[in-house]
């Protein structure tokens, strides 16, 4: 009677034992373990389930899956696949990823992984799930997609090459602004951008960007057909996450255009200062010819008064610029001419 008593222990113990570390490794597993039972209720959760639906264990276990995690607006639909599951009408599905609300409030995207549970009889008698947690990766997917779409329709080139100067990546703006395809530029060279004149400036200024970690200039580029056209880089080096270089980065834009616009605002310019000082020279000879002249000339302005007169008219009329500055026209013309001059010059003497 002792020996089978103690036998009894001993295997409750062990059961015990076996439970234990059982739930250990539930608990230390880096996904949600959940099951499920035909009632839609949680028999069984890790640590992990615990932390992401923000309750303990004690709290969570007895809980309606569906109606207190599940989004308002897909209750209705994953209950209704859960019970055609139980009831054989479909598979269950292997893998899906949905959103669920923890007691907080928070919304996270968990993918999941899934078995029915049966009994000795091969009755299904629940879910066994295990969920991970995929919000971040997703976020990161998200901003991965949106800058590789960026690089991608970015009408500047871009372009990614190892510290030896051999491509790993190109734009479609960067190929076509050489001739290429960016199939045709993979595992290229940088060399083939340039002419064999510009090779030694160019190591100059990779060398540069891999002492300082950057270089911008402007530089000129061959393309496919051998032209050559001006460009303007933005050079950078490219760290791995413990900040060692692994390769350099480098934005491209074609300065042609800007270049031409430039030639011509300096040719304009030229032509204007030109037009400036022949202007110049026009009034200084006008000038010279004005105050040189034997008969007398002065302006006269709409209202009578007479400005710039030249030393002849100051002669002839006796008078000093002062003095002159005093008077008008009429002062100075002679009552019989006035009316004529009036009606000749339109001016008010």
């Amino acid at each position: 009677m002792v020996d089978r008593k103690k036998t009894k222990a001993q295997l409750i113990e062990e059961l015990t034992a076996e439970k234990n570390k059982a739930q250990h490794y539930l608990d230390i597993a880096g996904v949600i373990i959940l099951v499920l039972d035909n009632d839609q209720n949680i028999t069984l959760i890790n640590k992990k389930g615990c932390a992401i639906l923000g309750g303990s264990e004690d709290e969570l276990l007895g809980l309606n899956w569906f109606d207190n995690f599940i989004p308002q607006d897909q209750i209705q639909d994953v209950k209704t696949i859960f019970n055609q599951i139980l009831a054989g009408k479909i598979e269950p599905v292997e893998y899906y990823e949905n959103p669920i609300i923890g007691l907080n409030g928070e919304q996270r995207l968990i993918a999941w992984h899934n078995a029915v549970l049966e009994d000795e009889k091969g009755n299904l008698i629940g879910i066994l799930s295990s969920g991970e947690d995929i919000t971040e990766r997703q976020g990161a997917e998200e901003t991965l997609r949106l800058l590789s779409s960026a690089v991608e329709q970015s009408s500047e080139g871009m372009a990614i090459a190892d510290l030896q100067g051999n491509l790993l990546f190109v734009n479609e703006a960067f190929a076509a602004m050489h001739g290429y395809t960016m199939r045709e530029l993979a595992g290229e060279h940088l060399s083939i951008f340039h002419t064999p004149e510009q090779i030694p400036a160019v190591e100059a200024a990779n060398r540069q960007i891999q002492e300082t970690g950057g270089f911008s200039g402007e530089i000129r580029h061959v393309r496919r057909d051998g032209t050559v056209f001006p460009t303007l880089m933005h050079n950078s080096i490219l760290r791995n996450e413990t900040g060692n270089p692994i390769g350099m980065i480098g934005t491209l834009r074609d300065i042609t255009e800007r270049q031409q616009a430039e030639l011509e605002i300096k040719a304009t310019n030229k032509k204007l200062l030109e037009a400036i000082q022949k202007a110049e020279e026009s009034e200084e000879n006008f000038s010279k010819l004005f105050n040189l002249n034997r008969d007398g000339y002065a302006i006269n302005k709409g209202s009578g008064e007479i400005t710039s007169p030249n030393p002849a008219y100051l002669e002839k009329l006796g008078y000093t610029i002062d003095q002159l500055s005093k008077k008008s026209r009429r002062d100075n013309t002679p009552e019989k001419w006035i009316d004529w001059e009036v009606e000749k010059f339109g001016v008010q003497l």
